[in-house]
């Protein structure tokens, strides 16, 4: 082992600790020496060679000082809250239509360019194959201009419904050496942690969340049923190589209606399977999060967990049918009273998860979720839109 020379050492070290004081963030930083061009983090009880950082010393007049410098025991997950000053969000392929929303975060599933607004929340969409050569080398550039320009706390969403095998919009379909993600989470592991990697040695102010699970309601079975199961095995594996504290916030989808008890009660009802969205997402952050009743065996609960997607997305095709014969404003308002409104109202009664985002306020080019909209013509705010921008969680 190559150690720095003592005075280089010392000139590192009071570099740090005088920029930790300032922030009033940690008393003491910790020592880093060069090892096979990574920065070893003596304190760290996983004894592992972490993505290269540069030294603390180098970075000018940071906001906050990397998770990533911090022991263990010192890290916090939740507070700063970045860039990400708010818990109202919502995703979109237009990057270009916001409107009024209002929004503390969006995201439209991709690394996006470089320039990115800094209430952004940049993707890494799978972790299989495809994803892990010219992919990766973007995510890594876009990474890296969020350092230089002094952006500091982007999250990253890692991975979308890896739990699920319906079609191409499911990382689930894609494949690792031959095999479906949905049916190798310890593979996807090993994977994130290359993209962890990679992203961090970028921008050590990221902020990496893994997770997009979909069916977080369902314990077995085939498709997209099998949520539980891929998490915990997900978790265990990162676990298992020391890798945990590479968990630095998780996201899933919630959307009602993915039971078979909802399939009977289209249009009538008073809320479409809300009860059973709540029971699942509060299951899921109390057996798969913090693990009160054994679901993955380690507690993630300091942890920040965000919900990246919620919707009507069980009802669309229903709702397709309801506009053409009642007309779009009745089918935007059908959805907002049913839905939109009744997660509002579960969201801000609960403190377990931090950010709600919509699905979805717009895409260019394609109505598939047209009746999900929150924003049309450019601009033009529909009911569910007028809706999520007059709400203050």
């Amino acid at each position: 082992m190559n150690r720095l020379g003592t005075s280089r050492l010392r000139g590192v070290l009071g570099a740090a600790v005088i920029a930790i004081v300032a922030l009033s963030l940690v008393s003491t930083a910790a020592s880093q020496s060069a090892v096979q061009g990574h920065w070893w983090q003596p304190w760290s009880p996983l004894a592992t060679p972490h993505a290269p950082l540069p030294p603390l010393a180098l970075i000018a007049t940071p906001e906050i000082v990397p998770q990533a410098y911090l022991p263990l025991a010192q890290r916090d997950y939740h507070t700063p809250h970045w860039l990400y000053y708010g818990t109202k969000a919502a995703c979109g392929r237009d990057t270009t239509d916001e409107g009024d929303l209002g929004l503390a975060a969006w995201h439209n599933w991709g690394p996006g360019p470089d320039d990115m607004p800094d209430n952004y929340a940049r993707s890494f969409w799978c972790v299989s194959d495809d994803y892990m050569g010219s992919y990766l080398s973007l995510a890594a550039a876009a990474a890296t201009a969020d350092f230089n320009t002094g952006v500091r706390g982007r999250v990253w969403l890692v991975l979308n419904e890896p739990d699920c095998d319906w079609n191409e919009d499911n990382c689930g379909t894609m494949t690792i050496d031959g095999d479906k993600v949905c049916g190798k989470p310890r593979k996807a592991a090993a994977r994130y942690h290359t993209v962890y990697q990679t992203i961090k040695g970028a921008d050590p102010y990221a902020k990496m969340f893994v997770g997009g699970v979909l069916a977080v309601g369902n314990i077995s079975g085939t498709g997209c049923k099998r949520g539980r199961w891929w998490w915990a095995e997900f978790v265990d594996k990162m676990d298992d190589e020391g890798w945990l504290a590479e968990i630095e916030g998780v996201h899933i989808h919630g959307y009602p209606g993915a039971t078979s008890s909802c399939s009977d009660i289209w249009p009538e009802g008073d809320n479409w399977c809300m009860s059973d969205f709540e029971e699942d997402v509060e299951y899921w952050y109390s057996h798969y999060h913090a693990n009160q009743g054994g679901g993955i065996g380690v507690d993630l609960s300091d942890r920040p967990i965000w919900i990246t997607e919620a919707g009507c997305v069980k009802f669309n095709a229903g709702l397709h049918d309801y506009a053409a014969e009642h007309g779009e404003e009745a089918a935007w308002s059908l959805c907002r009273d049913r839905v939109m409104d009744p997660i509002v109202d579960w969201f801000d009664g609960q403190d377990e998860y931090e950010v709600l985002f919509w699905f979805i306020t717009s895409e260019d080019g394609d109505n598939q979720w047209r009746p999900q909209f929150l924003i049309v013509n450019a601009a033009e705010l529909t009911p569910l839109g007028a809706y999520w921008s007059s709400w203050e969680p």
